[in-house]
């Protein structure tokens, strides 16, 4: 009852409202972003919206190692060469 009423005072119900609609907008958004990316890479679609962001925000190429086994089948793990700029090599699961 409290946080009711003290949202309903004043304008704080128009501002969550606001507010609400703008992390909508910004939530599809983002969602059609990730669909781009998703169409432009395929195996994008095996990893959570979290995950891609993850792999997508860093410039650091060895951030996707975590994600290697979903995206690629029996890849464990890339190697890196040249200041991680470069793979070199792969290591299987097996």
């Amino acid at each position: 009852p409290n946080i009711v009423s003290a949202c309903c005072e004043g304008s704080k119900l128009e501002t969550l409202e606001v507010l609400s609609k703008s992390l909508d907008t910004c939530q599809k958004r983002l969602s059609d972003y990730l669909n781009t990316k998703r169409n432009s890479f395929a195996r994008f679609y095996f990893i959570s919206d979290d995950e891609l962001i993850s792999v997508l925000g860093s410039s650091d190429p060895t951030n996707i190692q975590p994600h290697l086994l979903k995206l690629f089948d029996n890849v464990k793990r890339l190697g890196f060469g040249r200041g991680n700029k470069r793979v070199i090599g792969l290591e299987s699961s097996e």
